[in-house]
């Protein structure tokens, strides 16, 4: 998990994140290397985020070493996917944010 100063970041970021809550409500977001350090930290804002308004945001994160997910305590309305972004492949639906 995270320690406590990772964990005021997530929830200061995604405290920030609400005066936009009218224009993410029910958007897509796609996150690149959502495993990763950088990644996992943006998902798990936005995790925070939908958890802690009543906005559902759908969230995708695609890394091409999912295995460290694991870790992490991510909830429900996320869409794991295991690719590589340098190679080309196809999403289903509309994705608004990148």
């Amino acid at each position: 998990m995270y320690s406590k100063f990772l964990k005021s970041d997530i929830e200061s970021i995604s405290s920030y994140l609400t005066k936009y809550k009218r224009k993410v409500q029910g958007k897509t977001f796609l996150i690149t290397g959502g495993s990763g350090f950088i990644g996992s930290y943006l998902v798990e804002s936005l995790v925070n985020f939908n958890k802690n308004t009543n906005v559902e945001i759908k969230i995708i994160s695609v890394d091409n070493n999912i295995t460290s997910v694991k870790r992490y305590g991510f909830g429900s309305g996320i869409v794991y996917l295991r690719k590589d972004v340098s190679k080309h492949f196809n999403l289903k639906g509309h994705i608004d944010y990148i």
